[in-house]
């Protein structure tokens, strides 16, 4: 959608502080990544209580994910 992204870590992991908001399955998406030689990494949190995987950036590790978005005012 227009306007919208992957969290980083730090957003996503304040909104699993909600009761109201479970992680998926498997874990989700961050929008953070590392580059580990020539590869890009991205962050998935896998647990609750913060626990992350990098996962290479070629799309053959599917995984939940969830849109954030900037407040307009």
């Amino acid at each position: 959608m227009l306007g919208r992204r992957l969290p980083t870590y730090d957003e996503l992991q304040a909104a699993l502080s909600y009761q109201e908001i479970a992680l998926a399955n498997g874990g989700e998406f961050t929008g953070s990544v590392m580059a580990q030689g020539a590869q890009l990494q991205v962050t998935v949190i896998t647990g609750e209580g913060g626990s992350v995987t990098q996962v290479p950036n070629d799309g053959n590790v599917p995984k939940a994910y969830r849109c954030a978005a900037d407040p307009l005012n």
